[in-house]
């Protein structure tokens, strides 16, 4: 689960970078104030939906750790740290990445 958590957070990083670049240059411009605010509100729906009807096990990811290292303008690359958590079935595992984009 946490594995499907980070296709998550990547998967929405690369939409916003094509469709939102305004959004994105306000992550990469933010002070450290600013940062802790848009990092909140840029993760917080990475999640499982809930789906009350569903009666098996439970399943559920977050991103529990989001850190823009470095922008590099010249070469249009970000240096991601990203940790994530998931669970399904009562075990809980979770994964951290240092991760490079380019747009």
């Amino acid at each position: 689960m946490a594995r499907s958590g980070m296709q998550h957070f990547l998967l929405k990083l690369k939409t916003m970078q094509r469709h939102c670049p305004e959004s994105m240059r306000a992550i990469e411009n933010a002070d450290n104030d600013e940062k802790k605010l848009l990092y909140a509100v840029f993760i917080e729906d990475i999640i499982v939906p809930p789906d009350n009807s569903y009666t098996g096990e439970k399943y559920d990811y977050r991103v529990s750790e989001f850190d823009l290292e470095s922008v590099d303008l010249e070469n249009a690359k970000l240096t991601l740290q990203v940790g994530v958590e998931g669970s399904f079935g009562g075990q809980k595992n979770s994964i951290s990445r240092l991760i490079r984009v380019s747009r």
